[in-house]
């Protein structure tokens, strides 16, 4: 078959698709693949349904062409691998709910199954789309492409997408990434699933979190969507409450926590993109700009006659931990979402205590990239910022309105953590462990005492030649922590330079003791 112009796809999937042919089958790229070209976002994703041959013939066929991987050969589906290339093949089937899980299912292969009959299976319209990639014919018997042409997520088959619940969160990603909105049938519909989504594997849930956080360039499209069809009231009553939570309005003119919070989440999504952070990093930035202000609900109270939610940083802790672990997110992402929350208010803290006058130091910003950590400084900054542009519009002194467009605390606090190497992780230890060891003293837990309280001391200026001068007197590790925690005692409490003249006749002068 002659092409006028390059075909856009790898040449095995067209020798392929064209092997099939002249057996009698027909190739028909589905799903995703077809979706996004109509709106001309890239994918790397192949996926073929074969119709027309046996499953015996399509396999030995497959074979001929790579490597083949029966992810489930009863179901009809393979992955083969042409030249460098991955392609899923499935052949038209029938599912049939026999039990409860994502596993619970009879299926019933039939390559002889018409496409529009096969295509009756898929969850939305804008994914039963297919196309023939020798010919260019496209195929669209529920009108799919009308449907994303017009930014409306609907159902195939109501009776068959009841099947699999996770079609619901589903639902909520795709809305996000392609700006969609549930028709009034499809909502309705969600709103009757709720119950069945208790059923559903964790992990599954959080593969449909990530993509809604990382893929969309405006997720609260997709949390809107959640919310309104009662997913937070049912799973996650906190989450909920956002929605009757008040905020000052003169900090907050925006409205209510959720309000802020959709804000938020958006702007840290742009501000990631921005910083072209890695999915991980994004992930991690904007879920927790999703989670940030949970504990408002807990604090929020009138004091003074004004709204406040003190210390509600340290409150959303907890129920943000509750919400990524219940959606399947393991401790590895969960540990820097929550170091982020807990400090969010940090950046703006600081810099108002610098436009005080008041020295913000060295150990100030070591102390907050290890609070914060594994998270850095930098997604802190990210977070901080979009926190700060989430709010408005404020009245100016013309009488206009306008958002913030840009968060001086952020790029204050940037600026002062990359001087001091600490923006992008955890300041470097100040001693290590073999230069104790060096002298003799065994490793164990009370040496980790002694590293600690070193590291508290260099917060406070102490440098590593002031604390080997000052440990040389100790004899043991024992003794090396009383040493050290007497000169704590000292620096945080008076809040002045340390006393210790070890410390002193190795600098020439005391280290300074100012915290941030």
């Amino acid at each position: 078959m002659a092409h006028d112009t390059p075909s856009p796809y790898p040449a095995g999937l067209m020798r392929l698709a064209s092997t099939i042919a002249q057996a009698g089958g027909r190739a028909l790229l589905v799903g995703g693949r077809v979706r996004d070209e109509l709106v001309s976002q890239p994918t790397k994703d192949y996926d073929l349904e074969l119709f027309g041959l046996p499953v015996r013939q399509v396999e030995a066929m497959l074979r001929s062409f790579g490597p083949v991987s029966q992810v489930g050969k009863s179901f009809g589906i393979f992955k083969v691998r042409i030249d460098t290339v991955d392609i899923d093949v499935g052949l038209p089937r029938r599912d049939t709910k026999i039990s409860s899980g994502h596993r619970g299912f009879a299926v019933d292969v039939d390559p002889m199954m018409p496409p529009a009959q096969a295509a009756r299976r898929r969850d939305f319209t804008i994914n039963a789309i297919m196309k023939d990639p020798l010919t260019g014919e496209v195929l669209d018997p529920f009108n799919g492409g009308d449907d994303l042409a017009r930014h409306i997520l609907r159902v195939v088959d109501p009776e068959t997408f009841v099947d699999d619940p996770l079609r619901v969160f589903r639902g909520f990603q795709l809305a996000a990434r392609f700006s969609l909105t549930a028709d009034p049938a499809t909502t309705a519909l969600f709103q009757t699933m709720l119950p069945q989504l208790d059923e559903l594997v964790p992990d599954r849930i959080r593969d449909e979190w990530t993509k809604l956080f990382t893929q969309a360039e405006r997720p609260s499209i997709g949390l809107a969507l959640a919310q309104n069809v009662g997913l937070f009231a049912h799973a996650f009553p906190t989450i909920e409450a956002l929605t009757s939570t008040p905020q000052d309005p003169t900090l907050h003119p925006e409205g209510d926590v959720w309000v802020h919070t959709l804000l938020t989440v958006d702007h840290a999504r742009r501000l990631a993109a921005v910083q072209h952070y890695s999915p991980e990093s994004t992930l991690i930035v904007v879920a927790a700009a999703f989670l940030h202000d949970l504990g408002k609900v807990e604090t929020t109270d009138i004091r003074d006659g004004r709204i406040r939610s003190l210390d509600h940083e340290t409150a959303g802790v907890k129920p943000a931990r509750a919400f990524l672990e219940h959606s399947g997110f393991p401790d590895r992402l969960i540990a820097p979402v929550v170091g982020l929350i807990a400090n969010h208010l940090k950046p703006a803290q600081l810099f108002e205590s610098d436009r005080r006058g008041e020295w913000v130091s060295g150990g100030a910003l070591r102390r907050l990239a290890r609070r914060v950590a594994p998270a850095t400084i930098d997604q802190l900054a990210t977070l901080a910022t979009a926190d700060h542009l989430g709010r408005g519009p404020f009245t100016q002194p013309d009488g206009s309105s306008q958002w913030p467009t840009h968060d001086p605390a952020s790029a204050w606090l940037r600026a002062e953590s990359t001087t001091r190497g600490v923006v992008s992780g955890q300041p470097e230890p100040t001693l290590y462990g073999r230069d104790l060891m060096d002298r003799g003293w065994p490793a164990g837990p009370e040496l980790g005492r002694v590293l600690a309280a070193a590291e508290r001391l260099a917060d406070h200026g102490w440098t590593r030649d002031q604390l080997l001068e000052h440990l040389r007197s100790a004899a043991d590790p024992a003794a090396a922590v009383a040493l050290l925690e007497a000169e704590l005692t000292l620096v945080e409490t008076a809040g002045t330079g340390s006393s210790s003249s070890a410390a002193m006749s190795a600098s020439g002068t005391a280290p300074s003791s100012t915290a941030g």
